[in-house]
């Protein structure tokens, strides 16, 4: 055995120096045999380092820890494979998209998936919404969003480790918001020419923008009861009721009080019944 000395080769003192390194440079004699580390570094109990003959411990310990690298790079590689299975080796189910569609507060579909595991989520950067889908098809809403703005709809399959596997995607935007339409009555303009052709005429000042009003019908009763009335559909047409001639030539009576009313139907809040839409009193002179 062959023992050398801390200071033997004026080495350079190192917080890390290299065994391998320190072997080459400074024990050539030792040969090939220093540089393939068969003869191994041991420290001896008096701080010096010499070369055993023995079994070689250090070799031992790089091939155990070899085997343990080994054994971690193969089960590393183990779970990529494993994983990769899950996303690329699985059958993605069948997905159709029968419809999408928007208005200003709400966006809907019809879908059909082959698989329970499915879900559709509306989305963008302020928002995200999820549903479940069914095997079969599926006719759902997402409600209550932003007017004008918008969305990314994605179809999806949950996957392994949390993850989820896109299968169908569209983007679908709400309606941007309008002024609400009017429905409203400003005013009625009446005038008597009874004395001069025997007619009452009247003229209606009508918004009906949503079409709620129809069937419109004026009727003009005297003080004694007495009624005539006509039917119309345009109400913003001017229009007139007869009072004097015919088989009541004196209708109303001069400077006698008369009452017009005019009625009509309306859909409004999805009902269909009749309404007064005005009602006023006049003079007949």
């Amino acid at each position: 055995m062959k023992k050398r000395g801390k200071n033997e080769f004026n080495e350079v003192p190192s917080s890390n120096p290299s065994p391998t390194n320190f072997d080459a440079i400074n024990a050539p004699e030792l040969g090939d045999a220093a540089l393939k580390n068969d003869a191994p570094l041991v420290n001896d109990s008096e701080g010096g380092e010499y070369f055993s003959d023995g079994p070689q411990k250090r070799g031992a310990k790089a091939g155990s820890s070899a085997a343990k690298l080994t054994a971690i790079m193969t089960s590393s590689a183990a779970v990529i494979i494993f994983g990769g299975s899950l996303l690329t080796g699985v059958t993605q189910p069948d997905v159709r998209v029968n419809s999408v569609w928007a208005d200003y507060y709400n966006v809907g579909y019809s879908v059909n998936v082959s698989d329970e595991d499915c879900k559709i989520e509306l989305s963008n950067y302020f928002e995200s919404y999820v549903q479940d889908l069914q095997d079969g098809e599926n006719v759902g809403t997402f409600d209550n969003l932003t007017p004008n703005m918008e969305y990314t709809l994605t179809v999806y399959k949950k996957s392994g480790l949390g993850g989820k596997t896109k299968l169908e995607e569209q983007t679908i935007s709400t309606s941007p918001t309008s002024p609400a339409k009017v429905t409203k009555l400003n005013g009625v303009e009446t005038e008597c020419k009874c004395a001069v052709d025997g007619y009452f005429y009247f003229s209606m000042d009508l918004v009906d923008e949503n079409g709620y009003y129809s069937n419109f019908r004026a009727v003009l009763t005297d003080f004694e009861g007495n009624a005539r009335e006509i039917s119309f559909d345009d109400p913003n047409r001017a229009r007139r009721i007869l009072v004097r001639g015919g088989t009541s030539p004196f209708f109303g009576g001069k400077d006698r009080p008369a009452t017009l009313e005019i009625f009509c139907t309306t859909a409004e809040h999805g009902e269909n019944k009749q309404i007064t839409l005005y009602k006023n009193e006049y003079i007949i002179i």
